[in-house]
């Protein structure tokens, strides 16, 4: 017995296409750390030096950790020590400005907190930076109800200045991009917020004004630092206007330029959302070799970045990428992933509820009918207690019908 326990697992995790019981680490409530022991001497509080160094390298890296580490940089500061009276202004616009980006914070208080980075950007003496976080700002008013038309009206000016800025030496293209992207995504909400198909029609043309002005700016200046990022989401916003318009194909070129621009720039985080967008859109045209290319990158960037819902829908679509190729043994084995993530996410029953159902048809397909119809009855069990909502009846619809299926095919 001793042996066998002290044997290496021959894996970290082992899905089953079972229901886990909860979520491993629910995202944002981390294990309390246990209660020093009696005669254990005093944590040593972090630097804030070091803090401050590696919080500004991943933001100059545009590193997806760079939220994390301002945050971390946010707690040492708010430490009784005194530590907060080492950070200078523009460390203090950093904190605000990187918890608007990355705290998940309300609009209006996403607003609020780019308003404080802004002022304390300008009072630091950097009025590049204070006028992307007012672009930023304009932004977060666009995401309030009824908010893009505000919203664009607002950013205007800060386009104007930083440009200005920008063409006087006193900005960055980075920080020019930044207001430019604002705009473009600020087009964008009023494409989703129009009201009927002339409204759309009217909003798409400014979205596609506004996403070519971006490319006009940053294609020129490519290899600068943090240009890469602009490009591809003028690119982005470009393929969406041409799916919009009924251009698949011309839409899945603009996706793949997208993550290539990001990927040579070393910045293959980035380029997660575009391969997935490329993936859907190649296996929508059939393109199955183009879509599992995608769909494999866009797993093989994000895994160490995307949290895991996105693990899940990234799994999951290239699963049904490998089954519309015909390829279901494999398919099986990202469906089971795909199950796993969506359980870690706390989304067993909507996401992981559909992967099983998946996974329950393509065992099917490889002659393992009685495999088929345990997944299938993971599913009833997932949505069978208490009053289901109407994504729960469809998922008890899809997994009695596939129940019935495996039934006559089966005999059984």
């Amino acid at each position: 017995m001793r042996e066998r326990l002290d044997r290496r697992p021959l894996v970290d995790r082992l899905p089953l296409g079972v229901r886990a019981g909860q979520p491993a680490a629910p995202p944002g409530k981390p294990e309390a750390a246990p209660a020093p022991s009696p005669g254990t001497p005093a944590r040593t509080p972090p630097n804030l030096t070091a803090l401050l160094a590696e919080a500004h390298r991943l933001s100059d890296a545009q590193h997806p950790d760079a939220g994390a580490a301002w945050e971390a940089v946010a707690r040492r500061a708010a430490e009784p020590d005194g530590a907060a009276a080492g950070l200078s202004d523009h460390d203090r616009a950093c904190v605000e400005d990187h918890r608007a980006m990355y705290g998940s914070l309300p609009p209006a208080e996403a607003m609020a907190a780019f308003g404080r980075a802004a002022a304390l950007y300008e009072a630091a003496g950097d009025p590049g930076e204070a006028a992307a976080a007012t672009g930023r700002a304009a932004y977060a008013r666009a995401l309030e109800p009824g908010g893009a038309d505000g919203a664009l009206a607002a950013i205007a000016p800060v386009v104007d200045r930083i440009l200005a800025l920008y063409a006087d030496g006193a900005a960055t293209a980075r920080q020019a991009g930044a207001a430019l992207v604002c705009r473009a995504r600020i087009l964008a909400r009023l494409v989703q917020d129009a009201p009927d198909e002339a409204a759309a029609e009217s909003a798409l043309a400014g979205l596609e004004q506004g996403a070519r002005e971006l490319l006009a700016f940053t294609e020129p200046l490519r290899g600068k630092p943090g240009v890469a990022t602009r490009t591809a989401e003028a690119l982005d916003l470009l393929g969406d206007v041409a799916a919009f318009r009924g251009d698949p194909h011309g839409a899945l070129e603009r996706y793949e330029r997208a993550a290539a621009e990001t990927d040579g720039a070393g910045l293959s985080w980035y380029a997660v959302e575009y391969l997935a967008k490329a993936s859907g859109l190649a296996a929508q045209l059939e393109e199955y070799g183009r879509a599992e290319a995608a769909a494999r990158a866009a797993l093989e960037h994000g895994a160490a970045f995307v949290p895991a819902r996105g693990r899940a829908r990234l799994h999951l679509r290239l699963a049904e990428v490998l089954a519309g190729n015909g390829q279901f043994t494999e398919a099986v084995e990202q469906a089971l992933d795909a199950a796993h993530w969506a359980d870690e996410s706390g989304e067993g029953g909507t996401l992981g509820a559909h992967a099983r159902h998946q996974l329950g048809g393509w065992l099917l397909r490889l002659g393992r009918p009685d495999a088929a119809r345990e997944r299938a009855r993971r599913v009833l069990e997932i949505h069978g207690a208490g009053e289901p909502d109407e994504t729960g009846e469809e998922r008890r619809a899809e997994a009695e019908a596939l129940l019935e299926y495996v039934g006559r095919r089966t005999g059984a």
